[in-house]
């Protein structure tokens, strides 16, 4: 009977809640742990290099090109970050000239 209770919950819990990423372990944790450099999962799966390779972490966005992950700060800053320079497209202008004249005052 012991047996029976250890091993039932591995088979009847197959899938976690939206916004949750199941763990090799059957452990069930939030989207945004994984790939952030903590062994969430006690078995290390939500830090798996083949996962986290492409993986851009939260405060970051992923360049079209898919190589490269940069802060989202520096999105439409004027200055190209991504090598394909997609983190200036689909800027507008008068953003950067907003805010230069704002920081004149």
């Amino acid at each position: 009977i012991f047996y029976l209770s250890y091993l039932l919950p591995l088979f009847t819990e197959s899938s976690c809640e939206e916004g949750r990423f199941r763990c090799n372990n059957g452990n069930c944790i939030p989207n945004r742990w994984r790939c952030d450099q903590e062994n969430d999962c006690a078995d290390g799966s939500d830090e798996t290099p083949a996962m986290c390779m492409n993986y851009c972490k939260h405060h970051e966005i992923k360049c079209k090109n898919g190589e490269q992950c940069i802060p989202i700060s520096w999105k439409c800053d004027g200055s190209p970050d991504c090598r394909d320079k997609s983190d200036e497209e689909n800027c507008r202008k008068l953003k950067k000239h907003f805010l230069q004249f704002v920081s004149l005052h």
